[in-house]
């Protein structure tokens, strides 16, 4: 890791020390061990005032830095492999799959064109991507889907169908 990246890092883990500094809809955002700055984790929880067909969930983000940080995006996914309320750092339990155009429901991927190397900002940190993601959550693209059965939905339009797949899934974490 170049020193530039080290001291980039180092510096988003003091702003992101005390959660009270978070936004709320970050619960956490922090490295996932003290000896690797490559390697992060978060916690979101969309907020219930802003509408969020989501807000009843808690997700966890994770994040790969690579070594030409801040000059090269994150690689951000929703972890869909880990059991659901293991080390959440959250009141209730992590949801493992999230139904969203733009998240590959096996995967996590995340597709977002912040995070592609054309469209990445050496200005933005790692808390300001995860805010995008949290956005996202609430702004789906359906003509760029990694879920095609969420698209289908969102072009027909059929908020019923919308709503009980996102309450399936987000209230029933595991």
């Amino acid at each position: 890791m170049s020193s530039a990246a080290h001291k980039r890092l180092l510096k988003e883990v003091h702003q992101t020390a005390d959660p009270a500094s978070l936004p709320d809809s970050i619960v956490s955002l922090h490295p996932r061990s003290e000896s690797d700055l490559h390697n992060w984790v978060a916690v979101i929880h969309p907020s219930a005032s802003s509408g969020s067909l989501y807000a009843a969930g808690y997700f966890r983000l994770l994040i790969c830095v690579p070594p030409a940080y801040p000059l090269e995006p994150p690689q951000i996914r929703f972890d869909v492999d880990n059991p659901a309320g293991a080390g959440a750092g959250a009141k209730d339990p992590i949801c493992r799959q999230i139904p969203h155009c733009n998240v590959d429901f096996k995967t996590g991927e995340i597709c977002l064109d912040i995070l592609k190397p054309d469209c990445w900002s050496p200005a933005w940190t790692l808390q300001t991507a995860v805010l995008a993601i949290v956005v996202l959550l609430d702004n789906q693209e359906p003509d760029s889907p990694l879920n095609v059965d969420m698209a289908n939905l969102f072009r027909l339009d059929d908020q019923t169908a919308i709503r009980s797949v996102i309450n399936y899934y987000v209230h029933r974490p595991v």
